[in-house]
């Protein structure tokens, strides 16, 4: 129960901060400012740490910590705290702790060195919701220059339930903080907090949703669910969870060819983790009119992370008329990309080709992909050569699934093989028979042993 000189003092402390947040201060009235802090009289103490936290505030802030941390005031300022002083006066420390840990590497561990996580894990668990936003945005400051991230982790649960209760701007600062517990928390600690990183998932999805238009924050959430998805899968746990947050449907809402790149990019790498655990196909379902835009996106590094997603999905995917179309794209990729990326899609197109459902669109596809083989066969390049006999292999392979459908009709052909050859690419292939590379004489061997009825020239 506070006494009447209590309520008198609040009022004082209250107005006083009023006229304060208009008062600037200089580091000439930073001795007299120290003195204040060290009064009796709580109207001087909050005077003192407002002023020296209204200098470290400035741009030329780095100049000004040195100044503090070496007239050894930082000690009277955790006092302060640890003393549970007026909470106007505890949030004017606890700004100034936050801005002391802004300064250089050297600074902010010499801080860190002096026990301010104690401090920070204190200001944690207030009452006061704008003292507890600020040790949060202290921890984010500290955590990059700390080895204490596995301490600073084991209070996730504490930084949820502030984030819950801030606006905007508080929930941007737990976003951020997160973001840097979960980018510093060293591998090999990773397993033994997995269930702390899984516990931030909910407000990394929750910020996600509801804010679209902060994007540096964004991004940055973005990022980190990506590592969480990252950690959780090599650790086998919590990812099929994801999938009830309703975040999923928003990701692949915001997976437009027309976003930023660097969106498009981290949005993908996210989905890509994700497909694997998708045992309903929801995701491949929803992004498969996407895919061909990203498959012909200009940006290469788009294109590739595109087709990592087809390659996770392997040939689980439900093959339709849609799909002509992304087969012209990957197709046109093989012709046009770098090595690297040729060899990924060409293993992409395999997948395809390997699903027996493929013959869905068989008609459709048989000549473009005849059309991109035969250029590889003439060509002098062994590696784009031999690189190419596996997706012909299979797709004569899956001809010969085909024919076995056709013999229902009295059809006894592989259909595949009678498009290479009336592109002429059998005459190609036989000729290769005399390739002077003993990897290139095997494959073709092999093709027309196993397709061809065995006939050597």
């Amino acid at each position: 129960m506070k006494t009447n000189n209590d309520q008198k003092i609040d009022e004082q402390i209250a107005q006083q901060e009023r006229v304060l947040v208009r008062t600037n201060f200089y580091i000439n009235d930073l001795e007299s400012l120290i003195q204040n802090i060290c009064s009796d009289d709580l109207l001087k103490v909050h005077y003192g740490i407002t002023g020296i936290r209204n200098i470290i505030s400035q741009i030329e802030n780095i100049q000004h910590i040195q100044r503090i941390i070496d007239q050894n005031v930082i000690p009277k300022i955790f006092q302060l705290i640890r003393q549970n002083a007026h909470p106007l006066i505890v949030k004017q420390a606890a700004w100034t702790i936050t801005n002391l840990l802004s300064g250089t590497k050297e600074q902010t561990q010499f801080i860190i060195i002096l026990g301010v996580l104690e401090i920070l894990l204190q200001l944690l668990y207030s009452k006061h919701q704008d003292i507890a936003e600020l040790a949060v945005w202290g921890l984010s400051n500290m955590v990059a220059e700390s080895t204490h991230t596995d301490q600073i982790i084991q209070h996730i649960d504490q930084i949820n339930l502030i984030y819950q209760n801030a606006n905007k701007d508080g929930k941007q600062t737990c976003i951020w903080t997160i973001s840097n517990i979960i980018k510093y928390l060293p591998q090999n600690l990773q397993n033994g907090y997995k269930q702390q990183i899984h516990d931030c998932v909910p407000i990394i999805c929750d910020f996600i949703i509801k804010f679209p238009n902060y994007f540096d924050y964004l991004y940055d959430s973005y990022v980190t669910l990506y590592e969480i998805c990252q950690i959780l899968h090599n650790h086998k746990v919590g990812i099929t969870q994801i999938f009830s947050l309703e975040i999923v449907p928003v990701l692949i809402e915001r997976l437009n060819h027309q976003s930023e790149e660097r969106f498009i990019g981290i949005l993908l790498q996210i989905l890509q983790i994700l497909i694997q655990y998708d045992k309903d196909d929801y995701i491949m379902k929803n992004i498969s009119t996407k895919i061909p835009l990203l498959l012909g996106h200009h940006n290469l590094e788009i294109r590739q992370k595109t087709l990592n997603i087809l390659m996770k999905y392997n040939n689980r995917k439900q093959i339709s008329e849609e799909d002509v179309l992304l087969v012209q794209k990957i197709c046109l990729i093989i012709q046009q990309d770098d090595l690297f990326t040729k060899k990924q899609s060409i293993k992409v197109l395999i997948n395809y080709l390997k699903n027996p459902q493929f013959s869905v669109i068989l008609a459709q596809t048989k000549s473009m992909i005849v059309s991109l083989i035969i250029p590889f066969l003439s060509d002098d390049k062994i590696e784009e050569i031999i690189e190419i006999f596996d997706l012909l292999e299979q797709f004569l392979q899956l001809g010969e699934f085909h024919k076995i459908l056709l013999q229902e009709y009295q059809i006894d052909e592989n259909p595949c093989l009678v498009e290479l050859q009336n592109q002429g690419g059998v005459e190609i292939i036989e000729q290769l028979q005399l390739h002077h590379h003993f990897q290139v004489y095997d494959r073709v061997i092999k093709i027309i042993t196993k397709f061809m009825n065995g006939e050597e020239i």
